[in-house]
């Protein structure tokens, strides 16, 4: 998924987060046209910080490749107003929004408070 999701196909990176977002509403409205009352949709990590993406991008460090969470940053922005919009819109219906990249965001910077460890 986090190699298609920073393929953008020639266009920029706002124009592919905006389309990704559409994509996303797309299947929430068909799910919805099915009967779906309640539904979950879940943002995007940061895909910069998994590992394919590190080694691609992340340069001789593979630190988190910045670009690649700018549009996963743009696609959840774009997402949220979206969600927003059919939640006013449509009656009956409640589409919870997940934060997964500042959750994940959260463990990356936090790992030792939350009693994990870097050890190979």
């Amino acid at each position: 998924v986090s190699q298609h999701f920073t393929v953008s196909d020639g266009m920029t990176v706002p124009e592919y987060a905006v389309c990704l977002a559409a994509r996303a509403v797309t299947a929430v409205r068909g799910l919805v046209a099915r009967g779906a009352r309640l539904l979950v949709v879940v943002g995007a990590p940061p895909v910069g910080c998994v590992p394919a993406q590190r080694i691609i991008a992340g340069g001789v460090r593979r630190q988190c490749a910045t670009p690649r969470n700018q549009v996963a940053l743009l696609y959840n922005r774009k997402l949220g107003q979206e969600i927003g919009r059919l939640n006013a819109k449509l009656a009956g219906v409640k589409i919870v929004l997940v934060d997964l990249y500042n959750i994940l965001a959260d463990v990356m910077h936090r790992y030792q408070a939350l009693g994990t460890t870097n050890d190979p």
